[in-house]
This record gives C-alpha cells, structure tokens and sequence, in this order.
C-alpha cells in the first residue's frame, strides 16, 4: 500500500493546488476542464484503491467471501450479495471494485440532489472520509452509499435501498433514522415546534448514547465491543478533532443563519449536523460506536453541505 500512499498524497496535493488558481482565473471553459480533471483522475485512483489486497479486515473479508461468510457477520443483504460474486466466480477483489462504483454512483447523486459539482465533493470525500470509511469500514461504506442514493429517489425506491442498505450493515439504521427525522422536522411551520422536536431529538440520542447496551438484543456484537479495553475501540474516544470542526461549522452557520432558515433542504442538514456532534458527545465513551455513528450521520452529507451551500 505504499506506493498507493503516494499516489493518494500527489492526487490530492495537486488537486488542492489547483482549486483557489483555478477559481481565481474565472475561465469558464477551464474551470470545467479542472472538474473533468478531478472527476476522472480521483475516481481512477479511488477505484484503483477499491483493488486493494492488503489493507484493514482484507483478510477476514477474504477468508468469509471464498470459505464461510456465515461465520463473519449476520446481515443478510451482504452474505446474498457474496453468494452472488461467488457464483459469478469472480475474486474477492470484484465486490470490492463493485462497491465503489456504488460510491462514486452515490457522489454523483449527492451532488445533483443538494446543486453541488460533483467533482469538488467527491474531492472532499476523498480528503478523508473515503481513507477511513471506504478503505477502512467497507461494508459500513458500502451500506451508506446506498442509503446515501436511496435518499435522492422518490419515497417509492427510497425504502428499497434503505432496506438493502440496513441488510449490508446495521450500523446504517441510525444514519436513515435521523436523516428522515431531519427531513421532517425542518419542513414543520411553526419554529417554536420546529425547536421543540429538535431538543427532544437530541435529548434521545443522549439517552441511547448512555444506554447502549439495551441494544444488544438487536446486534449482541455491541456487547462485545463495550467490554473490548483497546484504544479505538470500548475505550473512550482520545482525540476530538472532529468535534471541533463539526462545532465550529454549525456555529459558524448559525451566526449567518439568516442567509437560509427559509431553506428547508439545508435547515434538514444543518440539524443532521446537530445530531452527528450530539452523537459524537453522547458515544464519545466508546470509540468505536462515537466514530462510526459520527461518521454515517454527518461525514456522508456534510460534504454536500459545505459544498453546495
């Protein structure tokens, strides 16, 4: 994965480079040279990485895809989507390449849905969240790249690929919960009530944060992970990076607030930003539950928050 380091670091080392010289010139048909430019050479090295042989859980993914997926995990979506790759016969390699694709499928959703380039987000993506989710968390990835395209469709294919997306993995129950709760709560008229089921949203996340554990009848993995005392894992959470980015944003937002309260497409983002950083606080006991539901309920569409707004 060395060279692959490098190649990551020159990619997004240029493409950075290029953004203020390229705004600053105000050439139309350049600037849309420079989005062809970072849509291809980014994806091609996104895919490139979704190749990987070596990297976080390869291993155990291996040995589940080409010995027994049956003894790796439970949800039943991604044990048919194996069984199908292995009738196919095609290597472990192919559903990994496969679920990129449905990455870049749901950038590109993203990005039409909330008016952004498609281009600058998967960039933004690919600064970070694509290294520690996708790289890292693949099935979880995969999971909220399917939520993530099932959010832009009519109500009639949403909840297929919300159930498909919950098959992959469960994790992602949370991230479709509070996005649709968001939806909802900022199309409520009154603002006093709008305010009220915001507060009382957050108040929930703070009880199910300190009470994980009842949720085991659900996954009994959680149990497991609470009494794992490795860093990143059942141990607290030892840095907060992100929850001072993540804060200073919605302070930042809600100072100009006036610009878009009436919007209530960015209104719903602006409290699923909410929800992320209350989550954040509420799980910041245990790692690996504070990261990975950090990341699913703000990450996946902050990208088009910054971006398009």
């Amino acid at each position: 994965m060395t060279s692959f380091t490098l190649i990551y670091y020159i990619t997004t080392i240029g493409a950075i480079i290029c953004v203020p010289l390229i705004d600053l010139s105000r050439e139309k048909n350049l600037w849309k040279g420079f989005r062809a430019w970072v849509w291809i050479s980014v994806s091609a090295i996104y895919l490139f990485g979704m190749l990987r042989s070596e990297g976080v859980d390869v291993a155990n993914y291996r040995y589940i895809y080409e010995v027994d997926y049956t003894s790796g995990f439970t949800e039943l979506g991604f044990g048919l989507l194996i069984d199908a790759f292995n009738a196919l016969g095609l290597p472990w390699e192919a559903l990994q390449f496969f679920t990129g694709l449905v990455g870049l499928l749901a950038i590109s959703r993203l990005a039409k849905h909330f008016g952004c380039s498609k281009s600058l987000l998967l960039l933004l993506f690919f600064l970070h969240l694509i290294v520690v989710r996708d790289f890292a968390q693949m099935r979880v990835g995969f999971a909220v790249s399917l939520a993530a395209i099932g959010l832009t469709l009519p109500w009639r294919w949403r909840w297929l690929f919300y159930c498909a997306a919950v098959s992959m993995h469960l994790t992602v129950a949370p991230f479709i919960i509070a996005y649709e709760s968001c939806i909802y709560t900022a199309g409520i008229r009154s603002k006093y009530t709008r305010f009220f089921v915001v507060f009382l949203g957050l108040g929930l996340v703070f009880a199910a944060g300190f009470n994980l554990s009842v949720f085991s009848f659900i996954d009994p993995r959680v149990e497991l992970y609470m009494a794992w005392q490795k860093e990143g894992y059942g141990m607290p959470v030892s840095s907060h990076g992100l929850l001072i980015i993540h804060g200073l944003l919605i302070f930042g937002l809600w100072i100009i607030r006036a610009r878009w309260t009436e919007n209530v497409q960015i209104r719903a983002l602006f409290y699923l930003e909410m929800v992320g950083v209350t989550s954040f606080l509420a799980l910041s006991h245990q790692a690996i539950f504070c990261v990975s539901h950090f990341k699913c309920d703000i990450e996946s569409l902050s990208g088009s928050f910054l971006v398009g707004n």
